[in-house]
């Protein structure tokens, strides 16, 4: 896609503009040099690169500030078991499998990042372009004093559900997270869940 090229060779540009100093004091050689005497050029290269992006994105909602900026719900909570209710995570991403690899898990174990970009890549969405998630029913909180997120143990029991309500057509990607090793946002022991879909 288009604004996907244009992102990346906006990374490019800004990458070489804002480390060009550095790199040149580092790896002094015809390269560095050459990025440290167009450090500017490359910054203007940046500027219009993302400019061209931004265009892309307007063109994608229609071309008018009002089609970009028009905040509409997917889906909307209409029932939520649990006791507090909403307990529910939109501040982390999701685990991976580097995440586990460097905790000694090992190669092949597979996050929930590897298993939504299975089930999703079928309808052309690469892995890079998965929003951040919903992390239903996952507990973290702020700790003020020890000025950290943490994540405690779930407050769900058994047979608590949540039901959405569809307000527009979705893609729904599901994970039913496997950490059991690193922290308790499963309490060290996933357990199976049930997705059902209705038609009204």
């Amino acid at each position: 896609m288009a604004f996907r090229a244009t992102a990346r060779t906006s990374v490019v540009f800004f990458t070489a503009a804002f480390a060009a100093s550095a790199l040149r004091r580092r790896w002094p050689n015809g390269a560095t040099a050459w990025m440290l005497r167009n450090r500017r050029q490359l910054g203007v290269s940046y500027a219009a690169s993302h400019f061209i992006h931004l265009l892309l994105i307007l063109a994608v909602a229609g071309w008018t500030v009002h089609g970009f900026m028009t905040v509409r719900p997917m889906l909307t909570i209409v029932e939520d078991t649990t006791e507090p209710q909403g307990i529910h995570d939109t501040h982390i991403r999701m685990c991976n499998a580097y995440l586990y690899e460097i905790h000694g898990l090992g190669p092949g174990y597979k996050g929930c990042f590897e298993i939504v970009s299975e089930v999703i890549a079928p309808y052309g969405i690469a892995p890079e372009d998965i929003p951040d998630p919903f992390n239903i029913f996952l507990n973290l909180q702020y700790d003020c004093d020890e000025k950290k997120w943490v994540t405690r143990e779930p407050v769900t029991r058994p047979g608590d559900y949540i039901e959405f309500r569809a307000d527009m057509d979705c893609l729904a990607a599901i994970s039913k997270c496997p950490e059991d090793k690193l922290g308790p946002s499963n309490a060290y022991r996933c357990t199976p869940i049930q997705v059902q879909v209705y038609d009204e």
